[in-house]
């Protein structure tokens, strides 16, 4: 009977020991992917990010008139390159 209960014994314990060493791996993989994600995320190009933020809460929106318009349209058609087919 002795074997029998050992193994027992030894089998749950052999379990218990690999889920906490699963949860720990998981708990550790975790904490590597979110410090990874954060560096990523405040890398060099926060710098160049947050002055372009910047710079487009400074712009206000103004719309053309309809003589700007005409003048760009013009432009347009003026130097449109037509291709003899």
């Amino acid at each position: 009977m002795t074997d029998k209960n050992s193994s027992r014994r030894n089998f749950l314990k052999k379990a218990a020991i690999g889920s906490v060493a699963v949860a720990a791996t998981a708990g550790i993989a975790k904490k590597v992917v979110d410090v990874a994600v954060e560096k990523g995320r405040s890398g060099s190009d926060a710098q160049y990010l947050s002055h372009g933020d910047r710079t487009f809460q400074g712009r206000e929106y103004v719309e053309m008139s309809k003589a700007e318009k005409d003048q760009q349209v013009r432009i347009f058609v003026d130097n449109y390159k037509y291709e003899n087919a």
